[in-house]
């Protein structure tokens, strides 16, 4: 299985819908979005041996500490390996404000360690 794939299954069955990079328009709230910011192959010998993703995903809902309590559970389901994963570790996190008012978002930064056909 893909880490892409592996990451939307971790993601879901959370009360929230899982979208790639952007969510559709009227989508309703709480959803969560990811992206793949970079992707930084690890070789031995010009061999690669596994891949480490930067992957970003953000939090989204109308009531702050619906947000709050859904980045936390992300959390600590994927920070310090507790995935299948080679290793997984939070990078980062943040809030930014959303110009549409009563709209927050919380931003969780992973480092994903993982073999993938290799």
């Amino acid at each position: 299985m893909s880490m892409e794939l592996k990451l939307v299954d971790l993601l879901q069955g959370r009360g929230a819908k899982v979208f790639p990079l952007t969510a559709p328009e009227n989508e309703p709230y709480p959803l969560i979005v990811y992206q793949i910011i970079s992707t930084l192959v690890i070789r031995a010998h010009e061999d690669p041996v596994m891949d480490r993703n930067r992957v970003q995903v953000s939090v989204w809902s109308e009531k702050y500490e619906v947000c709050v309590a859904l980045a936390g559970s992300i959390r600590s389901d994927l920070d310090r390996n507790k995935t299948d994963f080679k290793l997984s570790l939070l990078d980062g996190m943040f809030d930014t404000p959303d110009p549409e008012p009563g709209l927050y978002r919380r931003v969780l930064d992973f480092l994903i360690w993982h073999q993938e056909g290799v």
